[in-house]
């Protein structure tokens, strides 16, 4: 299956795809009275989105969502589309917004530009939204990447991660950091030492059960790549 398009979050000026997010809470474009249809191989759900922890507090700031039919405003917000263009020798590239390609974000949804050269058409952009998240429940966190050798689990990106935070939501309120880096280095220098069972093996099967049973013993709440 095609690596689906992951949501970002910003935290402390970083931006990058949270490790796991779980509980309730989070907006869905049919709160805006959008009907998300698939992008392609890469988004069968049809939107992804960028949020950002501000001053404590949980928002939804940018959201990329295709639909059949208009792109209604929110907040007060129209949505855009981003154009496509190759950069010159003497251009840097733009700071990647939520479209796939390097663009300008520009105009509004145009399905008759759909399928021409110049347009990467991911759906509706819509940028600054600032609209509350009211989560409960956590995201996992995890920066300063180091090099690891890869391990066939779903795990990889927890173990090749230095700082490993769990941050827990009320309602939208972060209300409780749990830093897990001793902890996960602990486990990470433990797996790398074991000698990995053949792939698709009963052996291979128990040793990333027994790795999903730490990480689970380790978080204060359960993620979905568990």
């Amino acid at each position: 299956m095609t690596r689906q398009i992951e949501d970002l979050i910003v935290y402390e000026d970083q931006r990058r795809e949270p490790l796991g997010i779980s509980g309730t809470g989070l907006p869905h474009p049919k709160d805006f009275g959008l009907n998300p249809i698939p992008m392609g191989t890469a988004c069968w759900r049809g939107f992804y989105c960028e949020y950002t922890i501000r001053q404590n507090c949980f928002w939804l700031t940018h959201l990329v969502v295709r639909q059949d039919g208009g792109y209604p405003l929110i907040n007060g917000i129209q949505a855009l589309y981003e154009d496509a263009y190759i950069l010159a020798d003497d251009e840097d590239a733009p700071e990647p917004l939520l479209g796939r390609s390097l663009g300008t974000v520009v105009g509004s949804p145009d399905k008759s530009k759909i399928g021409h050269r110049q347009v990467e058409y991911d759906g509706g952009i819509y940028r600054g939204l600032n609209v509350s998240a009211p989560l409960t429940g956590g995201i996992l966190w995890g920066i300063d990447d180091i090099k690891v050798p890869y391990i066939q689990i779903h795990l990889n990106n927890l173990i090749s991660s230095s700082v490993i935070l769990e941050l827990l939501f009320e309602n939208g309120m972060l209300v409780k950091t749990v830093d897990h880096s001793a902890v996960m280095a602990a486990k990470r220098e433990q797996v790398l030492s074991l000698q990995r069972p053949e792939f698709q093996s009963a052996e291979y099967a128990l040793f990333e059960a027994n790795i999903k049973q730490w990480i689970r013993s380790t978080l204060t709440l359960d993620y979905k790549f568990l």
